[in-house]
């Protein structure tokens, strides 16, 4: 079923439900009302009665008895009478024999009480009204419901009518405001369909109305198609960046495979060269993939979920690794702090930041690393970069002035940067002490007490944080 139609069906359905209770609600009110002034008109009736008897009864005159001796007082051509003596039996009446069983009986022989009640007599329906007189014994008063019923099967009719109109209204005008307030939801529907027809996401859908819910449903869908455009340019920029930078390895490996096909007599100095120079190349183009593959990847996509981390431990770590790698000594000076994120990651960019201070560092100078609240902070003794270039550096495959002899892709920096806005940092370039470059990576940081420690899993010396008291504090 459609959403209009499901509108609609609810629409009618509350109105009929409604205009049903309510026409339940009249009906029998109405009757009520009715009823009550038949009763009232019993008790006049009854009390008229009354009256002539005691009247009767001034005069040392017996009671009135219903009958046409006394039809001045019982002459009402719609009521009926029935006079009971004390023990319940009938004196007199006029019409129609009314019924007496118990309750009848009960009124007559106890003076001052009354009773009203139903009764079918020769399949007239009567509203009976038995009330006790001074001189003893009862009069039975009865008024024929025929015209009262009559009128409430007039009124049930239009209320049935009336209510069935009404349904039938509500599921009209029900109809009417669930297509003109679904109208911009076939909009929105024909307008993502377009775009799936097309791929175009660079025209936006139309926001008629933002402060209500489909304003806010089209908006979100031009903020999706934005996030997917640049996306895309995204993607398209990677390909195009990593077609160029694929070319120039593979380029000089076919070469260097075509001279070693080719040199058949070539000296072994030069087929060694050539040898070692295809290895190099194939190490570069390894790397350069490894790199692609890094940045394309979903950071939702990562292993490992994210949990507090050490930054401290991990900087340590990664400095150890690069110090044996590289040969070149790494001084870390680093407070305890504790970040959230992937560990994976974070060892990725810190490692990288290494990497790329060792690149530029000369030969047998170190690289100054400094941790402290959630930053982790790189220093070389290279040339530096210079103020314009060190927004760029952080691009992909952004190679600065006099990088053409220094080995790398290009893209390690730009792994820095994808991470550090994964976890909701920063990452930047500026002037250290030295002269050189001083690479920072932000991260937020969660404070650590002093005196406190950190405990640790089966899985990893740097996950696994909490927070304890001095006395409980390991190392």
């Amino acid at each position: 079923m459609r959403l209009r139609t499901r509108l609609t069906v609810v629409v009618a359905a509350a109105v009929g439900i409604a205009v049903v209770s309510v026409a339940c609600i009249a009906w029998f009110a109405t009757r009520a009302r009715l009823v009550d002034e038949v009763d009232t008109s019993l008790r006049s009736r009854t009390q008229r009665y009354v009256d002539a008897s005691a009247r009767s009864a001034r005069r040392g005159a017996p009671p009135p008895v219903p009958g046409p001796a006394a039809a001045g007082l019982f002459g009402d051509p719609d009521t009926y009478f029935q006079r009971l003596d004390d023990s319940g039996r009938p004196r007199g009446r006029t019409g129609l024999v009314l019924p007496v069983d118990a309750r009848e009986v009960e009124v007559a022989a106890a003076p001052g009480t009354a009773q009203v009640r139903d009764v079918t007599v020769d399949g007239i329906q009567l509203r009976m009204y038995t009330a006790a007189v001074p001189e003893g014994g009862a009069i039975q008063v009865a008024r024929d419901l025929g015209e009262l019923d009559a009128a409430m099967r007039g009124l049930a009719v239009v209320l049935i009518v009336t209510s069935l109109l009404g349904v039938a209204g509500a599921a009209l005008v029900g109809r009417l405001i669930a297509r003109r307030s679904l109208r911009p939801i076939d909009d929105l529907t024909g307008a993502a369909e377009e775009v799936a027809r097309s791929q175009n996401l660079a025209v936006p859908i139309p926001v008629a109305r933002a402060d209500d819910e489909v304003g806010r449903l089209a908006a979100s869908f031009n903020a999706m198609l934005g996030a997917l455009a640049a996306s895309r340019e995204q993607q398209q920029h990677l390909v195009s960046d990593a077609s160029h930078e694929l070319r120039t390895p593979l380029t000089s490996l076919r070469t260097a495979i075509e001279l070693l096909q080719r040199g058949t007599s070539l000296p072994e100095a030069e087929r060694r060269e050539l040898l070692d120079h295809a290895v190099s190349e194939l190490d570069e183009l390894t790397h350069l993939v490894t790199e692609l593959v890094e940045l394309a990847t979903d950071a939702r996509s990562e292993p490992g979920a994210i949990q507090d981390v050490r930054l401290d431990l991990l900087v340590r770590e990664v400095a150890g690794r690069v110090e044996r790698r590289s040969g070149r000594a790494v001084t870390v000076d680093a407070q305890p702090c504790v970040v959230v994120g992937r560990a994976a990651l974070l060892e990725r960019a810190v490692g990288n930041l290494l990497d790329n201070a060792a690149k530029w560092s000369p030969p047998g100078a170190p690289v100054d690393v400094t941790v402290a609240g959630g930053t982790v902070a790189v220093s070389d003794h290279g040339p530096g970069v210079p103020p314009d270039e060190r927004a760029r550096v952080f691009e992909r495959f952004a190679r600065g002035r006099g990088s053409q002899d220094v080995p790398g892709s290009g893209l390690g920096l730009a792994i820095v940067a994808k991470v550090a806005a994964e976890h909701g940092g920063r990452a930047w370039i500026e002037e250290s002490a030295s002269g050189g470059a001083r690479a920072v990576l932000a991260l937020p940081a969660v404070r650590i007490e002093a005196g406190a420690g950190a405990f640790f899993d089966d899985s990893s010396d740097l996950v696994g944080v909490a927070l304890k008291g001095p006395d409980e504090a390991s190392g």
